[in-house]
């Protein structure tokens, strides 16, 4: 899964007792509408990294919604321990609650790759700030990460992003998200006879997701409605020509974990429908 491998290359973990149901990766996609070819290089690429982009999308809804369980016993601060093991040798770690604002960072450098993320989160009850996830009936989550492979001499992509989300109806039974996710991803392909790089960095906004509460709180993340817009811009460059620059816009809307998406560069249009998690019942 796409989303998986985005955290288990960051190294970071999901809440201790949260559970996910998203299963995009097993998925198939039907194009619905299309009038680019669906065999288009730029096209099969643009489309690889949307759905990369959404399932992280999805991972970071947990994520917010998690931060209501890693207070360690109602502390002061979030509890490190649900990001993973701490090596002291090679791993930087702070957590602080200052002007209403819990914040964890987060670095790791390993043989192959480092990595850095910082999440910021803030709880409201009533529209007031409150320490504690007692109660708590909405929170506006920040999240930031990196991903550097060391040998950059060889294939490899590396990644950075943030979201922003103000998620509310937490004391319901239906949550609303609303916010933006950016994120840049570089492709680096080092062949026999030439090195490719391609680089797309997505900019979008979400509109009206709604999830419901399960049994076990908000541990599932899947939108049962929702909108995201925006544009991808693609970054070209073959070994010492000059840059190419190709901007696409998208829009992905979703029912009950099914995602619709239309996806334009210029007159051209590209459409596809693809189950991106299971909403619970």
């Amino acid at each position: 899964m796409r989303s998986r491998k985005l955290l288990s290359v960051l190294g970071f973990i999901i809440l201790v007792g949260l559970t996910l149901s998203f299963v995009s990766c097993g998925s198939d996609k039907t194009p619905t509408g299309a009038t680019g070819s669906i065999t288009d290089p730029d096209f099969v690429a643009v489309q690889q990294d949307v759905n990369y982009f959404v399932d992280s999308t999805l991972e970071f809804f947990v994520n917010g919604f998690g931060n209501m369980y890693a207070l360690a016993d109602q502390a002061d601060t979030l509890d490190p321990v649900f990001y993973g093991p701490v090596y002291p040798d090679s791993d930087f770690v702070s957590a602080t609650y200052v002007n209403g604002w819990h914040v964890i960072y987060i670095s790791r450098n390993r043989s192959t790759h480092s990595t850095a993320m910082r999440d910021s989160v803030r709880f409201f009850s009533n529209g007031v700030v409150q320490q504690t996830a007692t109660n708590v009936d909405s929170l506006y989550y920040k999240h930031e990460w990196n991903y550097r492979f060391h040998d950059t001499t060889v294939s490899n992509t590396s990644y950075d992003g943030r979201v922003d989300f103000d998620i509310t109806g937490l004391s319901g039974s239906l949550a609303t998200i609303n916010g933006s996710h950016i994120m840049s991803i570089t492709h680096k392909f080092v062949s026999s006879d030439s090195t490719v790089w391609k680089t797309f960095d997505f900019s979008a906004d979400l509109s009206s997701f709604t999830v419901s509460k399960t049994p076990v709180g908000w541990a599932q993340g899947c939108p049962a409605g929702g909108t995201i817009n925006g544009t991808v811009k693609m970054t070209y460059k073959k070994d010492g020509a000059s840059e190419t620059y190709v901007t696409w816009k998208f829009t992905l809307s979703f029912n009950n974990g099914t995602m619709s998406a239309t996806i334009k560069k210029g007159t051209t249009t590209w459409g596809y429908t693809s189950q991106v998690c299971l909403t619970s019942n």
